[in-house]
């Protein structure tokens, strides 16, 4: 009778072993494919290779971890790479998470309800400004015109990048000491709430050929391109 209830205690000790296992936090991987929900260690870690949402209806909540693209010292205008993509996924939720030192924080591409919650954008790619406070250098405008080959991407990067995605839901953010905080491409019936990306070089919100999306509650404050008193100003 003892040596049956000792086996059958040392089962669930085994059993509950296996399930706290699998439900520990786990850490974060350079280049790592995504295939499930899961919750990561937070940690400050250094990736040469973005990480990849391969799963549709999952949860991925970063823990606060710190996602860096770039080793120290690295000149803002130097910055290169992704930290997440997202390529084609339904129902996916991102959240709590800062990606510092990247060319595009996060993209997503004709993603479906994708939720984008407590992001942290901030110091990733910005250029240099030739503009002086005697003269503006028009090499220093940024050209809105084009953006069919995602051009605002490639040539002036983002803190969350949309192409062609359809009601997305971002909420809670933050991008600070960029170019630009957040670009909408060919998406609609988004809602962008409760947000914060002021304070950029660029633009702190753009939208490109999209529509029928709700954007309210936002700090977009203090996006200066170029700014020299009585002498010229590009808000």
């Amino acid at each position: 009778m003892v040596s049956g209830q000792l086996l059958r205690l040392l089962l669930i000790l085994f059993l509950f072993t296996l399930v706290s296992n699998e439900l520990e936090a786990q850490e974060i991987k350079s280049g790592m494919a995504i295939t499930a929900s899961v919750t990561f260690k937070p940690g400050i870690y250094t990736i040469s290779a973005p990480l990849e949402i391969k799963a549709d209806d999952i949860t991925v909540d970063f823990g606060g971890a710190i996602l860096l693209g770039s080793s120290s010292g690295v000149p803002a205008n130097e910055y290169v790479g992704t930290g997440i993509v997202v390529n084609g996924r339904r129902n996916v939720t991102l959240k709590n998470i800062k990606l510092h030192g990247f060319k595009v924080g996060l993209d997503a591409l004709k993603c479906t309800a994708l939720t984008v919650e407590g992001f942290d954008v901030s110091k990733n790619f910005r250029q240099f400004l030739h503009s002086s406070p005697e003269k503006e250098a028009p090499s220093d405008w940024l050209w809105p015109h084009e953006n069919d080959n995602n051009e605002w991407k490639t040539k002036y990067g983002s803190g969350i990048y949309l192409d062609r995605c359809q009601g997305a839901v971002l909420h809670d953010n933050v991008g600070r000491d960029s170019q630009n905080g957040l670009i909408l491409s060919r998406s609609s019936k988004c809602r962008v709430y409760d947000n914060n990306f002021s304070y950029q070089s660029g633009w702190g919100l753009a939208l490109y050929r999209s529509s029928n999306n709700f954007v309210s509650r936002n700090r977009l404050d203090y996006c200066v391109r170029g700014y020299s008193h009585g002498v010229y100003h590009r808000g």
